[in-house]
C-alpha cells in the first residue's frame, strides 16, 4: 500500500509465529523535528495492544549520531525501528535484538530476507534440537514452538530423528 501524501509504503505479512507482521517504510525530511522516544513508545504500545509485530524503516538523507544511537539501542518485543540513511547508503538498527536483525533484511537494497527455516539453520547448523531449544532461542512459547515444528514437518523441512529431537532436512 502506498500513501503518496505521507510518503509511506506499508505492507502486511501473515506468519503464524508472529500472528501478523506489519512492515512500513516512511520518508522523513528531518528526523531532528521528531521526538523518537515518543514515536517509538506510541508505535510499540499500539503493536502490543493489537498483538502484532511492526517493523518500521525511517528513510532520511542524513542524520546525526544521537538519532543513529536511538535506533541502534531501541528494543521492544512488538516493534523494531530501522533507519536507512540514503546519504551514507547504510541501515542502522539494534543488531543485538534477534528479531530486529532478522527483519532488517527486508530493508536492505537487493537482499533476500531470511525465512524462519533460515533462522533455525543459523542457530542450530546440523545439530539436533528440541522444542525447548526453539523456545529458548526464538523466545517463543511452547505452543508456538510446537506449531512451528508441526508446520515445518508437514513441509518436509524438519524431521524427527529421535523422540522429540529434530533436525533440518537438507
Amino acid at each position: 500500500e502506498f500513501d503518496r501524501e505521507r510518503k509511506l509504503i506499508k505492507g502486511i505479512l501473515l506468519k503464524k509465529l508472529f500472528k501478523k507482521i506489519i512492515l512500513e517504510c516512511e520518508w522523513y525530511d528531518n528526523l531532528k523535528n521528531l521526538d523518537l522516544q515518543k514515536e517509538f513508545s506510541l508505535i510499540s504500545d499500539k503493536a502490543f495492544e493489537k498483538k502484532i509485530f511492526i517493523a518500521k524503516c525511517y528513510l532520511s538523507i542524513e542524520v546525526d549520531e544521537k538519532i543513529r544511537n536511538a535506533f541502534e539501542n531501541y528494543s521492544h518485543m512488538n516493534f523494531s525501528p530501522y533507519l536507512y540513511v540514503i546519504g551514507e547508503n547504510k541501515l542502522f538498527f539494534n543488531q543485538n535484538d534477534w528479531k530486529t536483525s532478522l527483519f532488517s533484511l527486508w530493508f536492505y537494497v537487493s537482499k533476500k530476507p531470511k525465512n524462519i527455516l533460515d533462522v533455525i539453520k543459523d542457530i542450530f547448523d546440523d545439530k539436533l534440537f528440541t522444542i525447548k531449544d526453539l523456545e529458548n532461542e526464538l523466545k517463543i512459547d511452547e505452543k508456538n514452538a510446537k506449531n512451528l515444528i508441526s508446520d515445518l514437518m508437514k513441509e518436509y523441512k524438519i524431521m524427527e530423528v529421535e523422540k522429540e529431537k529434530y533436525c533440518i532436512v537438507t
